[in-house]
């Protein structure tokens, strides 16, 4: 048994800027595809514990905002009855919640624009992060950030961590039922407090199975936060 959600939006933000915005929401790693001359991202990835299949599609490039499709399919084959109506009870709602920044538009647009521009916009979608190829230049990428302003926060109701660069150096510091602040004058051992502090979050559509440290990275990558 299945069920489908679609929207269609627009957005002024690129199609990299888009991807970045599900691989957050969804903690995924979204493939570009391209397929007769169109883009789009893919994942299939089990939330919930039932496989999701992801498809973004940039369908088109206005002059000043771009035509986008989100396609979500959700697969309850094999799954026990009460977990199967839970799944597909409360898809909608998940769903709804994940496009919420999305402002829908008529599917009739799907094939307007200029093709020049579409594909102007695809080669800078492709190579906005290409220099993003292993571990380490993911790290050092996060290591610039924070250095330039960006942080990691968490929050739940007996408090939270904040994780940035101040005063020159890497800083964890906990707030509510834990005031502990942790320093680290090395980037080696930030790194590794980093990659440990996040595995749950980063590894929680996977489990029992362990991302790749490219994909653990990646989604990492995507949690900072922009400086204020």
């Amino acid at each position: 048994m299945t069920a489908t959600r679609e929207i269609h939006f627009r957005d002024q933000r690129r199609p990299n800027e888009i991807q970045a915005e599900l691989e957050r929401e969804l903690m995924t790693v979204l493939t570009p595809v391209r397929e007769n001359s169109r883009l789009s991202y893919q994942a299939t990835v089990k939330i919930n514990g039932a496989p999701h299949h992801i498809e973004l599609r940039f369908d088109a490039a206005l002059m000043l905002t771009c035509c986008y499709s989100l396609r979500i399919d959700l697969s309850c084959e094999g799954l026990p009855a009460p977990t199967r109506d839970y799944q597909l009870e409360s898809f909608p709602g998940w769903f709804k919640l994940w496009t919420r920044s999305f402002k829908p538009r008529p599917d009739s647009e799907a094939g307007t624009g200029s093709a020049g521009r579409y594909e102007r916009r695809v080669q800078d979608a492709l190579a906005a992060e290409g220099h993003l190829t292993g571990v380490a230049e993911l790290q050092q990428e996060i290591l610039e950030s924070l250095r330039q302003g960006a942080s990691f926060a968490t929050a739940h109701k007996e408090g939270g961590t904040t994780i940035r660069w101040i005063n020159h150096h890497f800083e964890s510091t906990d707030y509510g039922e834990s005031n502990a602040r942790r320093v680290f004058p090395a980037e080696a051992e930030f790194l590794a407090y980093l990659r440990k502090f996040y595995h749950w979050e980063t590894s929680r559509n996977v489990a029992p199975a362990t991302l790749s440290e490219l994909e653990a990275w990646r989604l990492i990558r995507r949690l900072l936060r922009p400086p204020a």
